[in-house]
């Protein structure tokens, strides 16, 4: 006599769910009841998730699987599977799209998904005769628009630069440098907490610290800011203690007026990376002084040129077979000339800084933490990458202008960029003359998938001339921002007319009106 798999127990049956598919799971629970029953067991999702989602490092929420339901962890786990098809399919490019009016009198200087309410907020920044960030809810939609949560804005005050904390449970949300009145500059930072009184769910934005420089603001982690100028230093703050050090650009001399703007600045294993337009420095150990202390100025370790960098994007790599404690960083960067007769056809270039396979590392770093501050660090001193970077893909694109040059790359190997119409044959006059009144783009959001997690397999193209994809045509105003979250899918776009276009590349989001 036959057995069938309903006259199993459930112990078996939870064992043979261990080995199934998440299609196979769902498709189970649609036979019975008690199929159903048992594949919405939390026990079945945490296994689920860590065997499907978490082992091949897709991407994934940070925080515990313990404060996850067992709904919870059977939508995360369906969503990353989701991302990973929706970015290796035959037909790649975003399931959802919302386009909506942030603005109608200004255009947006940027937008940032904030990583805080299960990846719901999103603020926009524009500027007109003040500033104003706005804070939106995309996961409560009227009428194709989200719901507003609120508004901030300095009187007099023009906003030169928008960070967002990568720490969610940080009370500063934001860091948002700012030029007062024409006369001084400040980086202020910010709390943005729900304020549950309210019947129309509106969150209230508050100053908690004050820092006093004239540095842009360039990234943001817990209680740590990283500012920097346009030549030589960047600054790592501890704004709650003002404990602080300067990291000083080797390439130049103080002398040296020529600008090198600083454009990404990235913490990763105790070390600090800083992208300029015209160097790259690895910083390590970095040591924050206190205020009672000389002043620390660190040089760096290690350096390395690209020439003369338009954008760059970084991230830490994820691997699935990582052998080092501490993952190599991926380096995403787009060329600039200033060459009139540059050829419109260019390429984008990824780099890849691999970590030192050397455990003494480790020991060496708890040595060098005791340097007494106020004097500069030797540059010879060993550090946990390797030096120079590696070249490791290649894409072609083309040059033409781009109010929005932002690249975004994130950590498990998807790449975003704008790309500009090209330049028509019958010249530039032409082109201007279609330009005139600001509504005409045909830009193109590009996209990619370099080797890691969401593609184990390397594609047939070679990495020196890897496939891009068209993600979307832009018909209307041109582009002015750019912000991508990896673990949500979710792209924004900032128009110049003040519109603001969110692409989600998963059906399960919430992007449809209620």
């Amino acid at each position: 006599m036959a057995i069938q798999l309903s006259d199993l127990i459930d112990d078996i049956l939870l064992i043979i769910i261990d080995y199934s598919s998440v299609s196979s799971i769902l498709k189970l629970r649609e036979t019975c009841r008690r199929f159903c029953d048992l594949t919405q067991l939390r026990s079945v999702w945490l296994k689920t998730c860590i065997k499907h989602v978490l082992d091949v490092k897709l991407p994934f929420p940070d925080g515990p699987l313990d404060s996850l339901t067992s709904a919870e962890l059977e939508s995360q786990t369906r969503h990353a599977l989701e991302i990973q098809q929706a970015w290796t399919s035959r037909h790649p490019g975003p399931r959802k799209t919302l386009k909506f009016q942030a603005n109608p009198s200004n255009f947006i200087s940027d937008v940032h998904f904030v990583p805080r309410k299960n990846n719901r907020w999103m603020v926009t920044v524009s500027k007109g005769i003040w500033s104003v960030i706005v804070c939106w809810d995309l996961g409560r939609i009227k009428d194709n628009t989200p719901h507003k949560l609120g508004e901030w804005t300095c009187r007099g005050a023009l906003i030169l630069d928008v960070v967002v904390n990568t720490d969610p449970e940080n009370k500063g949300c934001l860091a948002v440098a700012l030029f007062q009145d024409n006369v001084y500059h400040r980086v202020e930072i910010l709390s943005v907490t729900a304020a549950f009184e309210s019947e129309n769910h509106r969150v209230k934005f508050e100053t908690i610290a004050i820092l006093e420089t004239a540095d842009n603001a360039i990234a943001l982690q817990g209680d740590i800011i990283a500012i920097g100028d346009p030549y030589h230093h960047a600054k790592i703050v501890n704004w709650k203690t003002g404990d602080a050090v300067t990291l000083r650009n080797s390439e130049v001399s103080e002398e040296d007026a020529r600008p090198n703007r600083c454009v990404k600045i990235l913490f990763c294993h105790e070390a600090v990376l800083v992208g300029r337009a015209r160097s790259l420095d690895l910083f390590y150990p970095v040591r924050l002084s206190s205020p009672d202390e000389e002043p620390s100025i660190q040089r760096p370790n290690a350096s390395h040129s690209f020439g003369w960098i338009d954008s760059m994007a970084i991230a830490p790599l994820v691997q699935v077979d990582q052998e080092s404690s501490y993952p190599p960083i991926s380096i995403l960067l787009r060329a600039q000339s200033d060459d009139p007769w540059t050829p419109d056809i260019h390429t984008l270039k990824r780099y890849i800084i691999e970590p030192v396979a050397d455990p003494a590392i480790e020991e060496l770093a708890l040595h060098r933490s005791d340097t007494s501050p106020g004097t500069d660090v030797p540059s010879d001193m060993s550090c946990p990458y390797s030096f120079p970077p590696v070249l490791a893909d290649e894409i072609p694109s083309s040059r033409g202008f781009l109010r929005c040059a932002e690249l975004a790359l994130g950590p498990c190997g998807t790449a975003l960029w704008i790309q500009p119409r090209p330049r028509p044959a019958t010249g530039l006059a032409a082109w201007q003359a279609e330009h005139a009144d600001g509504h005409v783009s045909r830009e193109c959001l590009m996209g990619t998938v370099f080797p890691g997690p969401l593609r184990p397999h390397p594609d047939d193209s070679p990495p020196l001339g890897r496939r891009s994809i068209r993600l979307w045509v832009n018909e209307y105003a041109p582009w002015t921002s750019l912000d991508y979250c990896e673990n949500t899918g979710r792209i924004a776009l900032g128009c110049v007319d003040g519109q603001v276009m969110v692409l989600d590349m998963c059906s399960s989001n919430i992007l449809q009106s209620k």
